[in-house]
């Protein structure tokens, strides 16, 4: 799967196919991060109408996801090799520096998002996973829980018509006064991203250094008129 070219690999795989006693399933990849396996089972469970145990799944596979998210993040603040830097002011190297990092806290999504060896696609791991999350709840008549989940999609596009929808829907079930919130969790992350990315375009637009927004979902334009109320 990481090296579908690589002719020794592929030509060692196909004679394991050949051995006795060997078995489809004895093929894993041993470096596939543990939020897949759990997506990947949660989504048997759905086919298998087991919408209990698929949700919980996909509530571990989530949590999974945002653990990996986190530690990607954290990375990125490591220790920077040193370059010839001499006769450079102090606060160029500090800014540079701290440049990168958002630079590299903005890449983790798709690092932790994609597999290698495989093209990048337009799925959204983290709204897949919501996105399923709530229509699971509201299977199983959880509807404060879909109604969360549902305005936590909302973060990512207020104009979802889809959310925007289901929300209303999913609010008359529940008659309550009081506003369902979006998971903090998520919101907080989201609050994070987007501040780095006004940063980003700040130094794109003021200090001449590039920036290519790697993450269209969470993009900047889309909540420049929003002001991020629901944050």
């Amino acid at each position: 799967m990481r090296n579908p070219h690589h002719e020794q690999i592929q030509g060692d795989v196909t004679r394991y196919r050949t051995m006795k006693g060997i078995q489809e399933h004895s093929f894993r990849d041993l470096e596939e991060p543990p939020y897949r396996v759990l997506f990947a089972q949660a989504l048997s469970l759905l086919s298998q109408e087991r919408t209990t145990t698929a949700v919980l799944r996909l509530e571990e596979s989530l949590s999974s996801f945002l653990s990996t998210l986190h530690d990607c993040r954290t990375f990125c603040e490591g220790t920077r090799e040193r370059e010839n830097e001499t006769h450079r002011d102090f606060t160029e190297v500090i800014g540079e520096y701290y440049t990168q990092v958002l630079q590299c806290k903005q890449r983790c999504i798709l690092e932790v998002s994609l597999t290698p060896g495989q093209t990048p696609s337009q799925e959204d791991v983290l709204v897949s996973h919501l996105q399923l999350l709530q229509q699971g709840y509201a299977r199983l008549g959880d509807w404060e829980s879909a109604a969360r989940i549902a305005r936590t999609l909302l973060l990512f596009n207020p104009h979802n018509e889809t959310a925007r929808g289901s929300l209303r829907g999913y609010e008359e079930k529940l008659q309550s006064r009081s506003e369902v919130r979006p998971r903090e969790n998520i919101a907080s992350l989201l609050r994070q991203v987007l501040s780095e990315k006004k940063l980003l375009y700040y130094v794109m637009e003021n200090l001449g250094i590039d920036f290519q927004d790697p993450v269209s979902h969470i993009s900047l334009p889309i909540y420049r008129n929003h002001q991020c109320e629901n944050l």
